[in-house]
């Protein structure tokens, strides 16, 4: 089983048998997910602020675009 599942795991089907530990890894899957979920969603809502640069060797077609 080595290089196929973790520590944890292993140590999890030891002490309660193949079938246990698998609930036992699906519930510990969820709430890394859970977790990465909820680092995301922070990331989204932190507000940045957006600058464009407009660059062409004719000004006079990007003027309205300043204002």
């Amino acid at each position: 089983m080595a290089g196929v599942t973790d520590r944890p795991f292993r140590t999890l089907c030891k002490y309660f048998g193949a079938g246990h530990a698998r609930r036992f890894q699906h519930k510990l899957q969820a709430l890394n997910q859970i977790n990465w979920l909820r680092q995301h969603v922070i990331k989204l809502q932190m507000v940045r602020k957006l600058s464009i640069s407009i660059w062409d060797a004719q000004q006079k077609k990007f003027g309205i675009a300043e204002r």
